[in-house]
């Protein structure tokens, strides 16, 4: 089986919520191919996943140091360190994304996430506006911009997100 059906298979095996299949095959890609950004990045994914922060972190890392543009991954570092609660690094990471990639969208989303994790609900919502111009019609954009527009006692406005 070739490099892209079996990370395929790993993919679907996400999607059942088969976590440790996935990982066992995870773990059999990354002793074939260590030095693949987007395997290493699926792999901490995994990991994130089933709650072994730490692992997925040096997981994420790797995949940035082989790839420092992959965005995907410093999201995913970025969740990692946020549930970790390391805000600051988390936020630098979100800022670093969106700076590098002004249109990413989970950055945007994510990076609110923390703001309103942090009770900021005005700078969520602001990271929300701008990822609604980019995709309106994102049911998780939207969702956290009701809820945010709630949290600032706005409930006029929150009512034209809400679908």
């Amino acid at each position: 089986m070739d490099l892209k059906n079996k990370i395929f298979e790993i993919q679907k095996l996400i999607s059942l919520n088969k976590k440790l299949q996935a990982k066992d095959q995870c773990e059999k890609l990354i002793k074939k191919f260590p030095d693949n950004s987007f395997i290493n990045n699926m792999y901490g994914l995994i990991l994130q996943s089933v709650g072994r922060l730490n692992e997925s972190i040096s997981y994420f890392q790797k995949a940035i140091s082989l790839q420092s543009d992959n965005y995907a991954a410093m999201n995913n570092l970025a969740n990692s360190y946020r549930n970790s609660y390391e805000f600051k690094k988390s936020k630098d990471l979100y800022i670093n994304i969106i700076k590098n990639d002004p249109k990413n969208i989970k950055a945007l989303n994510n990076y609110a996430n923390l703001k309103r994790e942090l009770n900021n609900y005005k700078d969520a919502k602001t990271l929300l506006l701008e990822a609604f111009k980019i995709d309106g019609s994102n049911v998780i954009i939207l969702t956290n911009l009701v809820v945010c527009c709630q949290g600032l006692g706005e409930t006029i406005e929150a009512k034209k997100y809400a679908l």
